[in-house]
């Protein structure tokens, strides 16, 4: 191949390059970055929390204690729902015993992911809440948002259960006892559980 040949097969390469060049965008930055479409952005984070909030949204009133439990020893697995009913009668003495009673709690639960408490006598605490729809865990920030409580939220339109294990329901308990001017009687009333239970959910079921 001589050198003229080969000059002008380049030039033919260079001409046919320009040309596809003209057809490409001048803002090559509007091309779709396929790692774009799949990036969740915080907007995007932010609205799908929102969503969540919205979906469990409303004003809830205290209404029993809330089981879930598999129950050994001498009760067995055949009696459960017996151990349930046992155990529901000491969690609603327990509860009594830190001023917790029908219709005395209201919790509501607003769509911009904030919460209200309202007790007996005008007693009321705001704080905020955040929902995961899909591991269905709520958090509660108890104490001006400084502490952060975590349990389980099983809701049905009208009926919204607060479930945890007993450790985070102490824990739990403890607050509300604060909240309620009832101090020092937590340890009191977690006596009266019983503590031939595994695998136990526990809490409280709210209504509309």
């Amino acid at each position: 191949m001589t050198l003229r040949t080969i000059t002008t097969t380049l030039a033919a390469l260079l001409g046919l390059l320009a040309m596809q060049a003209q057809d490409l965008p001048a803002d090559t930055t509007s091309l779709t970055d396929p790692d774009e479409v799949f990036t969740l952005t915080d907007e995007d984070i932010a609205a799908e929390r929102l969503e969540a909030c919205r979906k469990v949204a409303g004003t809830y009133r205290y209404k029993e204690p809330y089981v879930q439990a598999e129950a050994h020893g001498v009760i067995g697995f055949v009696k459960e729902p017996i151990a349930k009913s046992k155990l529901r009668k000491k969690l609603t003495k327990a509860y009594k015993k830190i001023r917790i009673k029908k219709n005395v709690l209201a919790l509501t639960l607003n769509p911009d992911g904030t919460y209200r408490l309202d007790g007996p006598a005008g007693l009321s605490r705001n704080g905020k809440f955040s929902y995961n729809t899909g591991t269905q865990a709520v958090t509660l920030s108890l104490i001006d948002g400084i502490l952060p409580v975590k349990v389980n939220l099983q809701h049905d339109g009208k009926k919204l259960h607060l479930g945890a294990n007993f450790d985070r329901l102490l824990t739990i308990l403890n607050l509300l006892a604060q909240f309620l001017g009832q101090h020092g009687t937590t340890a009191k009333a977690l006596g009266l559980l019983a503590n031939d239970f595994d695998e136990v959910t526990v809490g409280f079921t709210f209504s509309r």
